[in-house]
């Protein structure tokens, strides 16, 4: 397989994730959802993910109520920042013909893989958020 058909490929599932996501915040910013999920451990077990709530965190800061959005899920707050970091520079990707947003996925890839205590550092603070969650 081409290199390059394969890095075509992922930048299309790539892009294919983020503009699923923004979908997602649009319907739930236009829509007055207060208990559906689709997280499948919270449906079965009833037991909230470490993920739980991040739809709703960036909703709520959107909408300005930074409390709410917390509660909710404090690491929706960074989400939210990345989500619109990652739509603008793929927007400018798209408009310019540029490769910034897949380069910089790229770079941040690298150096994490260069500078492995990052990666446990994240598994921390997801472990410390799945306790808050548990326990709010």
């Amino acid at each position: 397989m081409n290199v390059k058909h394969l890095i075509r490929s992922n930048q299309v599932i790539y892009l294919g994730i983020l503009i699923t996501g923004f979908i997602w915040v649009a319907i739930n910013l236009l829509t007055s959802r207060t208990s559906a999920t689709i997280c499948l451990l919270k449906n079965t077990t009833g037991i909230s993910c470490p993920t739980c709530g991040i739809t709703d965190s960036i909703v709520f800061f959107l909408s300005g109520d930074f409390q709410s959005s917390f509660m909710a899920n404090p690491i929706g707050i960074p989400f939210a920042f990345m989500l619109l970091g990652i739509g603008l520079s793929a927007s400018r990707q798209l408009l310019f013909k540029r490769r910034s947003i897949w380069q910089l996925f790229e770079s941040y890839e690298r150096w994490i893989r260069n500078h492995i205590i990052f990666i446990y550092a994240g598994l921390l603070i997801l472990l410390l958020n799945w306790i808050f969650i548990l326990i709010r």
